[in-house]
């Protein structure tokens, strides 16, 4: 999944170009030039933060993938180190 959100946002910055931009703005404004510059200039400026984001989200998601099995190991290892500390003051 971690891939696939990746893969797209990478290839979607891409293939934005200042034509594919323009034609997107006014299909999604219906022509209406005003508001297709407005839409232009968003598309435009979203561009460079695609990547950003892109790669926060592999991020994130692979610190998602870790955390449990982290958690299960430090949680092991605070019982074992418990367990030695019980059996040491047994033994005094």
């Amino acid at each position: 999944m971690k891939d696939l959100i990746f893969f797209v946002l990478t290839m979607l910055s891409s293939h934005i170009t200042p034509q594919s931009a323009w034609t997107f703005a006014k299909y999604v404004t219906l022509k209406k030039l005003h508001l297709a510059t407005r839409v232009y200039y968003i598309v435009m400026a979203m561009k460079p933060l695609l990547i950003k984001r892109a790669f926060e989200t592999l991020g994130i998601f692979a610190l998602a993938t870790l955390m449990p099995f982290l958690t299960i190991w430090g949680v092991s290892w605070l019982r074992r180190v418990k367990a030695a500390r019980d059996r040491s003051l047994m033994e005094k």
